[in-house]
């Protein structure tokens, strides 16, 4: 019996019987809990990394197309707004010219020219929505501005993002 003990545990067989068992499973714990250790600061890395592009990227939406940003923002005045067939392909229609016109105002960095976009996409939401679908467009409008100031807030306190 106690050959077998002192086969399993290796090296420690300078010990008496009745403490090589606990001395194994020590070892055993301290190599088990290393493991935990390196898996927890890989994991910590990983979440460190992915965080770190996310800010690059200006968080969601960051690098889309004009056809992509025209479609998310029919699709989230669709389901805001309730907009029928006709509407919709109008709304897609303004929001993908804009979009287009948009993308080159930013690579210029003319903000005049950004507000006159923005100013026209409204002209023609107003054409194309009714007075009520219009007026809670507006409304929208306000709640993006209004998490906007919050988000550029939060970020010059080095808060980081809000969660939303």
């Amino acid at each position: 019996m106690r050959d077998a003990i002192a086969v399993s545990v290796g090296n420690l067989a300078f010990l008496p019987a009745r403490i090589k068992p606990f001395c194994f499973f020590g070892v055993l714990n301290q190599i088990i809990f290393m493991k935990k250790l390196w898996t927890m600061a890989l994991i910590l890395c990983a979440l460190t990394l992915s965080q770190m592009s996310f800010a690059q990227n200006g968080g969601k939406g960051g690098n889309q197309t004009p056809e992509q940003r025209a479609q998310q923002q029919t699709q989230k005045l669709t389901q805001a707004l309730g907009l029928n067939a006709d509407q919709q392909k109008m709304i897609y229609d303004a929001s993908l010219k804009a979009a287009q016109d948009m993308q080159a105002a930013r690579q210029s960095g003319d903000r005049a020219q950004m507000k006159t976009i923005q100013d026209t996409k409204d002209a023609s939401f107003k054409q194309t929505l009714t007075a009520d679908q219009y007026k809670k467009y507006e409304e929208l409008k306000e709640q993006m501005k209004d998490k906007m100031k919050e988000r550029r807030q939060m970020q010059s306190s080095g808060g980081g993002t809000p969660a939303n």
